[in-house]
């Protein structure tokens, strides 16, 4: 994932599905993708991360990540529950939300994105 993040999204700037089911990334992948693949899509609105060892730890740093560089058109997120790390965003514990596409939909609100 870190290969891919560094190297691979940057040549696709136009991309819109990220499907990485089943791809073995672990915690330190996801915090790459995060921090440096996903400001390189601007474009993305599907990110499908089910099926992959990122843990409890790497989805808080992913979320944490994700409240700091929101990516402006992303709208599904699978394989990280949000609304399970909303402290580590800095957001309202008390935040209604029906899943990953109500907080993504308030990053971008909040962060005007």
């Amino acid at each position: 994932a870190t290969a891919l993040a560094e190297r691979g999204l940057p040549s696709v700037p136009q991309l819109t599905q990220l499907d990485l089911r089943g791809s073995l990334i672990g915690a330190e992948g996801a915090k790459a993708l995060a921090e440096r693949g996903l400001p390189s899509v601007p474009q993305l609105t599907q990110l499908y991360l089910e099926g992959n060892s990122i843990g409890d730890e790497g989805a808080k740093e992913f979320a944490k990540l994700l409240f700091e560089k929101p990516p402006p058109s992303l709208e599904e997120l699978t394989g990280i529950e949000l609304g399970d790390h909303l402290d580590a965003m800095r957001l309202p514990p008390e935040l209604p939300n029906d899943g990953n596409a109500d907080i993504l939909k308030y990053l971008r609100l909040v962060k005007k994105v």
